[in-house]
């Protein structure tokens, strides 16, 4: 897999500024608001039941692949993995979790697919989903 990258430095807001910007904009829409800044629960345990207790300090988002991958003509040879593209982002023992095109291998036809995966302890999980057109 060939993996070409740019890196993005971005604005790190603190939790006080974020916490103050997300309240402004929900009261524009909603009549009762109240946002709080707290930690993290474990995503580990219940009801989450994820691959890792949390998303960490040394927060990488990663975005691969996108819709020129489907339009105009759909790409099948386009295969992503998962393991790979952390090691790409310096991040090989990573927690991932995330939407994304599922394995149209796998399944026979394009799908969907929320991937849950921690390479620090190799747990793996996904869900995947598929439409059915009647005609």
């Amino acid at each position: 897999m060939f993996l070409e990258a740019t890196t993005i430095d971005i604005l790190k807001p603190s939790n006080d500024e974020l916490r103050t910007i997300i309240e402004k904009t929900l009261k524009k829409n909603f009549k009762n608001v109240e946002v709080d800044v707290t930690t993290c629960p474990d995503l580990s345990a219940a009801p989450f039941s994820m691959t890792s207790n949390g998303f960490g300090r040394k927060l990488v988002i990663a975005e691969v692949g996108g819709p020129g991958n489907l339009f105009p003509v759909i790409h099948k040879e386009k295969e992503f993995d998962l393991q790979e593209i952390c090691r790409h982002c310096q991040v090989p023992s990573s927690f991932v979790f995330g939407p994304g095109a599922g394995p149209w291998q796998v399944v026979g036809r394009n799908c969907e697919m929320v991937a849950d995966a921690n390479f620090a302890t190799s747990k793996v999980c996904y869900s995947i989903s598929t439409s059915i057109v009647s005609r």
